[in-house]
């Protein structure tokens, strides 16, 4: 029972001793002086941050309205590109060979294009002229 109220005496001395040092529980317990010090320490440190942060924030403004005055400058260059080709009449060009074969055979070419049936015409009178041929010949044998 000693050794019990030993430690109890023990545990009030130290409570005691720590309370007079001001390591109490309670904030109450400090000197008002010092938390209001302390208090205006903390507000100073924050407008600086903001001060801080608040130029950042302009910086990133000035940069974001000089990229979107960017974009813009080049949407209007690709808006004049695209104007101007659009206007420019892009030449049709045959490849030599092409423009060559159609000047050499001339009208007899057109003509015969213009009027597809008769080509044809030609070509079954043809066909059937050679297959008259070889029945003769088959015949003959």
């Amino acid at each position: 029972m000693k050794r019990f109220l030993t430690l109890i005496l023990v545990a009030f001395c130290f409570a005691v001793l720590g309370a007079s040092q001001g390591y109490g529980g309670c904030p109450q317990d400090k000197d008002e002086d010092q938390l209001i010090l302390d208090l205006e320490k903390n507000i100073a440190e924050q407008e600086k941050l903001l001060g801080v942060l608040r130029a950042r924030y302009a910086k990133l403004l000035s940069r974001k309205k000089q990229l979107l005055e960017w974009i813009e400058q080049e949407k209007e260059k690709l808006r004049q590109q695209g104007a101007s080709l659009s206007r420019q009449k892009v030449p049709v060009k045959l490849p030599p060979a092409k423009i060559s074969s159609e000047r050499k055979a001339g009208p007899e070419i057109r003509a015969v294009q213009s009027q597809p049936d008769l080509a044809g015409d030609k070509s079954r009178k043809l066909q059937e002229s050679q297959d008259i041929k070889r029945l003769d010949f088959l015949i003959k044998r």
